[in-house]
């Protein structure tokens, strides 16, 4: 799974929920890949942390030359857990939900939204997992 871009840019507090809901979104010993810089305050050594709490086992973290930016891969020892439904995520900073929705409830990923060469909203998004 891949987690960059993210945790750089929600609260500490959505990475450590984020971090805590990813065995639902895994599959038995998946790799997950994030990234997060390394400005004040760097956080790294708490995500790091919180992925062993979520039963991850850290396979490698490595810094940039310039000590900015840091990438880590964490590998899931134990069973995936249960997907909670329309589970909150994260959400980006400013706390509105603007954009269409990324996932359908009847239907799954709407591939409208996802094909569509038009940008997407880079700010105010709010991620949850799919609805039933």
């Amino acid at each position: 799974m891949v987690a960059c871009g993210i945790f750089g840019n929600i609260t500490g507090s959505g990475i450590q929920a984020t971090v805590a809901a990813l065995p639902s979104l895994c599959a038995p010993g998946a790799l997950v890949l994030w990234t997060r810089h390394r400005s004040p305050p760097d956080l790294t050594p708490a995500i790091r942390s919180w992925f062993g709490e979520a039963g991850f086992r850290e396979e490698a973290f490595d810094t940039s030359h310039d000590g900015f930016m840091s990438v880590g891969a964490h590998r899931l020892t134990g069973e995936p857990a249960a997907l909670v439904v329309g589970q909150r995520l994260f959400t980006f900073p400013g706390g509105t939900e603007l954009g269409p929705r990324l996932l359908d409830s009847d239907h799954g990923p709407n591939w409208d939204v996802l094909s569509s060469s038009r940008p997407c909203p880079a700010r105010h998004r709010t991620v949850r997992t799919p609805v039933s």
